[in-house]
């Protein structure tokens, strides 16, 4: 599994896990809150604590500690992911009403949004019960994108990848687990 980290102006803001289950043949997205509690080394503090303290590799230490297993992290900032999910094509979503903040303004029907604008829905997303939730949005992103013919450019999308976060996945994970990723996209469903 991989920890997913979203900073805002370099703090920590989102935390979500990124893990495949085998048995279900399904890539699953768990929210985690960053305000959740949890005891290192005798240390009592939330998950932004840890962080402001020592860093990403101790908010992984801190989620294992809460029971979710982390074998790999990922730190990303907003013009990172707005610069993946450009490089991406963007995201294809369907509005049944229109979708109208102080930010957004987003007629009914079916529209490519582009990476500012998603990440715009899921930032609103934790305030308003109008907007399509955070964790809906990037699931779709990921149907969306991540097909054979991304990883045809797999090269190509992990430099990108590499190049707009800090993390811990190395060029051997991602050889490693190309075969496996292959096998996901390309299966029958």
């Amino acid at each position: 599994s991989i920890l997913i980290m979203g900073e805002t102006e370099g703090q920590l803001s989102q935390l979500a896990l990124l893990s495949f289950d085998p048995m279900a043949v399904e890539i699953c997205l768990t929210r985690l809150d960053p305000e959740t509690e949890v005891e290192l080394d005798g240390r009592t503090d939330d998950l932004l604590g840890h962080d402001a303290y020592a860093g990403s590799e101790e908010v992984v230490r801190g989620v294992s500690a809460l029971g979710y297993p982390v074998d790999r992290y990922l730190r990303i900032g907003r013009q990172g992911a707005i610069n993946l999910i450009d490089s991406l094509g963007g995201m294809e979503w369907e509005f049944s009403e229109p979708l109208q903040t102080s930010r957004l303004n987003i007629p009914v029907g079916r529209h490519l949004l582009d990476g500012e604008t998603v990440l715009t829905i899921m930032e609103e997303s934790r305030t308003l019960d109008t907007v399509p939730q955070g964790g809906k949005v990037a699931l779709s992103l990921l149907g969306q994108r991540l097909t054979e013919s991304l990883l045809n450019r797999g090269d190509w999308f992990f430099q990108l990848l590499m190049s707009n976060t800090q993390s811990d996945i190395s060029q051997l994970d991602y050889a490693s687990h190309k075969k496996m990723l292959r096998w996901y996209l390309t299966r029958e469903n």
